[in-house]
């Protein structure tokens, strides 16, 4: 339970206590923002960022999604809150990939998040591309959960993450940053 001041249009203030150590500050029975001992939050608010870079390049030929093996992990305070995902990298086709389209998309524990790719390039053979997705996921959890990337190509070429097309060394690092919205 939590202690509750509420300001009804009905009631006037209303005060609701308990021993929990949590006060929830309400309008017309509405929770508008929460204290407790994890600190002052409201719905919407920013509770915690995790980032990372990723630089290991990674390249696959499948047709069914595979692991780029860039991922992240996070653990939510409350299982109403929401994770918000952003990606960005560097991806480049390899070989004869003319006219072909690179899938990617994110995988929660080992699921995907999707039910189909949540960012679609389209490349011609030897070219590269930079990849953004930001997804808004509700994992309903407490426990940490992880993150991962996962890509695919159209038949008839490869695809790389993180690097560019064969034949240029350059790797193009990819971020992953995690952020705990409060619900």
């Amino acid at each position: 339970m939590t202690t509750t001041i509420n300001a009804s249009t009905s009631s006037g203030l209303v005060v609701t206590p308990d021993n929990s150590g949590t006060i929830q500050l309400q309008s017309n029975g509405v929770t508008k923002a929460t204290v407790s001992s994890a600190g002052f939050s409201y719905p919407g608010a920013v509770l915690q960022i995790v980032n990372n870079l990723y630089t290991t390049a990674t390249s696959t030929s499948s047709t069914s999604f595979v692991t780029t093996g860039h991922t992240g992990s996070i653990t939510p305070s409350s299982s109403s809150n929401k994770i918000m995902v952003f990606i960005n990298g560097g991806t480049g086709w390899n070989g004869n990939a003319v006219n072909k389209n690179s899938f990617f998309t994110i995988y929660r524990n080992g699921s995907n998040v999707a039910s189909d790719a949540l960012y679609v390039t389209y490349c011609n053979a030897y070219a590269s591309n930079s990849i953004t997705i930001a997804y808004l996921d509700s994992p309903a959890s407490t426990s940490s959960v992880t993150y991962t990337v996962y890509f695919k190509t159209e038949s008839g070429g490869t695809i790389n993450y993180v690097s560019q097309p064969s034949g240029v060394s350059a790797v193009v690092p990819a971020s992953m940053t995690l952020m705990e919205i409060a619900g």
